[in-house]
């Protein structure tokens, strides 16, 4: 599917092919926003708005500044954060990965018994790290993608990603370890 077609089209007012673009990346999107909210209801509702405004502003997208993708993804990343701050936390934004995360979370710590290890894994890492290596890992973004999306150079994003990586193994070698003994 070439998908600037669509967005061209678009672009000239056939809103119609849209259709495909979203059916493309709903399920990523969506996926993207529950692992930052944690609540299935919030991230499709978050879901729903990120489309609107994808619409809404995709005469202004740019085919020589990004690849839609990163167009699509900071428009997620800016509504997740607009979401936080208008519902008043308590907590940093970037911190949101400490929130209860409710039935959601549940199920994933059913599905793999490593899933809470993961989880305190990355809770020591820094919120820049975590949101970096959910985009490189769970969403399968590119480098190239996660620099433009978090506004950092692409060595910069591979050096947070390569540290981060590093630094969970040696906390998964240590849960392994503590895991033999007792």
């Amino acid at each position: 599917m070439d998908e600037s077609i669509f967005i061209k089209n678009c672009q000239r007012g056939n809103l119609e092919d849209f259709s495909p673009l979203y059916e493309k990346y709903a399920q990523k999107i969506f996926a993207f926003v529950l692992h930052k909210t944690f609540d299935r209801e919030t991230a499709e509702d978050l879901t729903s708005q990120i489309f609107l405004k994808t619409l809404e502003k995709i005469e202004s997208y740019n085919f020589q500044k990004s690849q839609f993708s990163t167009w699509l993804y900071s428009i997620a990343r800016n509504c997740v954060i607009d979401h936080f701050r208008t519902q008043h936390f308590e907590k940093n934004i970037d911190d949101i990965w400490d929130l209860n995360s409710g039935d959601d979370a549940r199920k994933c710590a059913e599905k793999s018994l490593n899933f809470e290890s993961l989880q305190k894994s990355m809770k020591k890492l820094k919120p820049a790290q975590r949101e970096i290596l959910t985009m490189r890992f769970w969403q399968d973004l590119s480098y190239a993608e996660i620099a433009e999306i978090t506004d950092q150079s692409e060595a910069n994003v591979r050096m947070i990603v390569s540290r981060s990586v590093r630094a969970m193994k040696k906390d998964f070698l240590a849960f392994l370890l503590f895991s033999l003994i007792f």
